[in-house]
């Protein structure tokens, strides 16, 4: 007896984070990030993503370095590093609950990422959040 799937529930955070991962992958693939994207914006949640993680791309960048270190980072999947912006912004700048972010990234992993990528994601935002942990303490 095979399950049924879980219907997905889109929380207006959830949208906002779709929009932005979009936006950032759109940004990647032409390799820098057009003003007019700005106009596409559809909620002030997404905005603030945008603007954080475009203020704070260097140093969000040396943190996915830092904990996915295998990895570099102009040959990891461009969802997968989109997806782990948004994450680390928001734990690091923003003080989100670091759980349920990491959660939320799994599920859109889950959704845009290949088979391997909620694993990859999970494995690098646990590293990250249990390093905060410690810093933290």
């Amino acid at each position: 007896m095979t399950k049924p799937k879980q219907k997905q529930v889109f929380t207006s955070r959830r949208m906002s984070r779709i929009q932005t991962l979009q936006l950032l992958f759109e940004s990647d693939l032409r390799d820098s990030y057009n003003q007019e994207d700005d106009n596409n914006i559809s909620t002030e949640f997404t905005n603030l993503l945008i603007t954080g993680i475009k203020k704070n791309i260097i140093d969000i960048d040396k943190n996915i370095k830092k904990y996915a270190p295998d990895w570099p980072i102009n040959q990891m999947p461009i969802i997968d590093k989109n997806i782990l912006r948004v994450a680390i912004y928001e734990i690091i700048y923003k003080d989100a609950i670091p759980k349920v972010i990491a959660n939320e990234s799994v599920e859109l992993a889950k959704l845009f990422g290949s088979e391997s990528s909620p694993k990859f994601i999970n494995g690098v935002l646990g590293s990250l959040i249990e390093s905060k942990e410690k810093i933290t303490i």
